[in-house]
């Protein structure tokens, strides 16, 4: 007789992370996991403070449901992190986020569960599911969302190289060339000229301009 793999997963001593700023859809999170997963252990963080203490070596948990936006920073690092190091737990990202590259870089770190706030709770249950069996799940908005990315000829990927998106990334923090220069290990004029070829790239004319569009495409959120 074939197993019921969300039976099978029923039956299993789970342990969850979950990592979220807000208590209410914290506590929801933690009522449907105890729900559907009967005997499970969950493990909470609302803050990079109280996340980056965790020691993984003793915590061990089989998946983490993160949040990126937290209120003292963006956890989209540490999830790339996890992503790459072994013998670390599975990661789904259950944000709000729409700005375009920090979507671009969660939708491109290989995590294999991604699953937007405006996603249905079946949604995420079923990305669970996914993930703790080991396959790979994007939610109907964030596969929406990167169908828009790759169909438009604009998209910053199509006319900036990696190196420049980076350090639009911290150009848009409001960063020096001096300082940026120093962050990569650049000459200066290096610097500036990757300013220069990032806004006329991007089709930008000033400071002002070029501080807009990190913000409002989420560069400087990172």
């Amino acid at each position: 007789m074939p197993i019921d793999p969300e039976a099978f997963l029923k039956q299993q001593s789970l342990h969850f992370l979950v990592v979220e700023d807000q208590t209410i859809l914290r506590k929801l999170l933690h009522s449907h996991l105890t729900e559907e997963f009967p005997g499970c252990r969950i493990t909470e963080a609302s803050s990079m403070a109280e996340l980056t203490k965790i020691d993984f070596s003793q915590l061990r948990p089989d998946l983490a449901i993160v949040d990126l936006e937290l209120p003292d920073g963006n956890a989209l690092d540490w999830v790339e992190e996890r992503v790459r190091a072994p013998d670390q737990p599975k990661v789904i990202i259950l944000t709000s986020v729409e700005e375009d590259y920090v979507l671009f870089r969660a939708i491109h770190s290989n995590l294999p569960g991604f699953v937007h706030k405006n996603d249905d709770t079946t949604i995420l249950h079923l990305a669970i599911k996914t993930v703790l069996a080991g396959g790979v799940f994007f939610s109907p908005t964030v596969r929406k969302m990167r169908s828009r990315m790759q169909s438009d000829p604009s998209f910053f990927t199509k006319v900036l190289s990696d190196r420049e998106q980076r350090i639009l990334e911290y150009l848009g923090q409001g960063l020096s060339n001096e300082e940026v220069a120093q962050l990569f290990g650049l000459r200066v004029s290096s610097v500036a000229d990757h300013r220069k070829n990032i806004m006329a790239k991007l089709n930008l004319h000033n400071q002002a301009e070029l501080m807009r569009y990190a913000l409002e495409k989420g560069f400087s959120r990172i």
